[in-house]
């Protein structure tokens, strides 16, 4: 194999939306959000709300182009992968310095690895570290410059390169999680374009502008995030001026914000599946008859009119259509209440057979009303004898719950963390991420020929022969009905007129850098 080279411009990040406040905008910008944060480490996160914080407070060596998946230089100018495609070798940004004034170099990059992967290395401080498996391949990082980190893989890798852009992969400062250790997650040390301020948990979190950024400095000086659990109460705010943004919107707010010339509303195909989770340890749903009955029994079509009005596509994988490797003629599991009802006579299911469906409290770009999503399931199933009941708790109970198997069904979603598919095969259904506390895979599917599937498609280069992989994997899948893929949603995000400057992406990364309100126009 021909050695690649995969090389990046400066001018692609620096300038991008830099400079202070222009003469004529506000200092400040508020984002009004469904949920607050769960932790600000980035090695302990896994959730959207928390990543929307580590996205503008760390960098990455590589990051996503403002309007795609496509990999661009952040921390890292250059990267070079071995012939042998087991090593890595990045060409670090010079001149960096993190919140806390220490200079960023190779040993911030080893220290912000060696974290996640070793339980007891003196910066873990007990983390979850929820992305550990995305990391496991790496075998050794060494560096033979001060401008030079090598990662040395312990098998060729497709996705490796992809995984380094998202927001667990975010170099932290070492000194600042020496000096705060397990408190580091409410005080974040980062290079980004904006430095942790204040949180006050369920009220606002606020960040301050980074002055001295090296991509050049944000177009406001200070972000607050506001959380605002009901839809129409952000829509509201957004109308009087309170909050200058917002996402998580439902379809109706959606379309009340397209007829207000107040404001303006900017979509994005997403790379995004709300799904239906059966927990695959948990009878009856141990039973492949009991799981398919299930799927028989949700009417997806149903769901995109009444719920969605329209705007989401029905899913028959949990890959989205905008990503390479979604295959057309994937059908999935049809609703047929009849046979719904033949598999569970078959399986021994008694009719009024009572389980928990787990439904998150707040709307996510994947699901704006879950409640709604919730209820109509709920009377589906009904409909083919099942009594199911609705549990909500809060939304950093359900994703502790749900990740350490608590659950017997879940309603849930996924936003692509890298723009691949690994990223929802692998990271939802492979046996190495059904492992409490924090499972990702939270229908703990444990299928070995499908792991295996999964393992040769990440180390496959050639993209035809990954989407075959993928292919024969969905195939298994589909027998199996682990989960339910529900529907695909376009992302959007709701902003006031006088906001300026925001690119949405289709990974679902929220950059504000480049944002600036205009002053006068409230």
């Amino acid at each position: 194999m021909s050695r690649r080279w995969l090389m990046g411009l400066l001018g692609l990040l620096v300038g991008c939306g830099g400079g202070p406040s222009p003469t004529g905008s506000q200092t400040t910008l508020i984002f009004g959000r469904g949920n607050d944060s769960v932790t600000l480490d980035p090695a302990d996160a896994e959730d959207g709300e928390s990543a929307k914080i580590i996205n503008n407070v760390f960098d990455t060596l590589v990051t996503y182009a403002d309007d795609s998946s496509r990999i661009v230089p952040s921390l890292a100018t250059s990267w070079q992968e071995s012939d042998d495609r087991r090593s890595w070798t990045f060409t670090l940004r010079e001149g960096v310095t993190f919140h806390d004034g220490t200079p960023f170099g190779p040993d911030a990059v080893k220290f912000t690895f060696e974290r996640i992967l070793d339980p007891d290395h003196p910066g873990n401080h007990g983390l979850k570290a929820p992305y550990r498996q995305d990391y496991a391949i790496i075998e050794e990082i060494a560096s033979a410059a001060s401008n030079e980190v090598t990662f040395k893989l312990k098998r060729p890798s497709g996705v490796f390169l992809a995984n380094l852009a998202t927001f667990s992969a975010s170099i932290v400062s070492p000194s600042a999680v020496t000096e705060h250790a397990e408190r580091f997650s409410v005080h974040p040390v980062g290079t980004g374009p904006f430095r942790f301020e204040e949180w006050i948990p369920e009220v606002k979190l606020t960040l301050a502008a980074n002055e001295k950024y090296w991509g050049g400095a944000p177009g406001v000086e200070r972000v607050i995030f506001k959380p605002i659990p009901e839809p129409t109460a952000r829509l509201r705010q957004l109308r009087t001026g309170e909050i200058d943004m917002a996402d998580g919107l439902t379809i109706p707010v959606r379309a009340e914000v397209r007829q207000d010339d107040s404001l303006k509303l900017l979509r994005v195909p997403g790379m995004n599946t709300a799904y239906f989770a059966m927990n695959n340890q948990r009878p009856p749903f141990n039973d492949v008859r009991v799981r398919r009955a299930l799927g028989h029994a949700i009417d997806k079509e149903a769901l995109v009119k009444s719920v969605y009005e329209g705007e989401a596509v029905i899913a028959t994988s949990l890959i989205p259509p905008p990503m390479f490797a979604f295959n057309e003629h994937w059908k999935g599991i049809d609703y047929d209440p009849k046979r719904s009802r033949q598999l569970l006579e078959e399986a021994g299911v008694a009719k009024g057979t009572s389980f928990r469906l787990w439904v998150m409290p707040n709307s996510r770009p994947y699901m704006p009303a879950p409640d709604r999503v919730a209820a109509m399931i709920q009377e589906q199933l009904r409909q083919v004898g099942l009594e199911p009941e609705i549990h909500s708790p809060p939304w950093s109970q359900f994703l502790e719950q749900t990740g350490n198997g608590e659950h017997e069904t879940a309603l849930f979603g996924w936003i692509t963390d890298n723009g691949d598919p690994d990223n929802f095969l692998f990271a939802l259904l492979d046996k190495t991420n059904a492992e409490p506390p924090l499972a990702r895979n939270v229908a703990f599917y444990l299928s070995e020929p499908v792991h295996e599937l999964l393992l040769n498609a990440q180390q496959e280069s050639d993209p035809d022969k990954r989407a075959q992989l993928y292919d024969q994997a969905q195939r298994l899948i589909d027998e199996d009905c682990p989960v339910v893929p529900l529907v695909h949603v376009d992302l959007a995000m709701a902003l006031r007129a006088n906001v300026k400057g925001y690119v949405i992406n289709p990974v679902g990364i929220v950059r504000l850098k480049g944002v600036t309100v205009e002053s006068g126009s409230k």
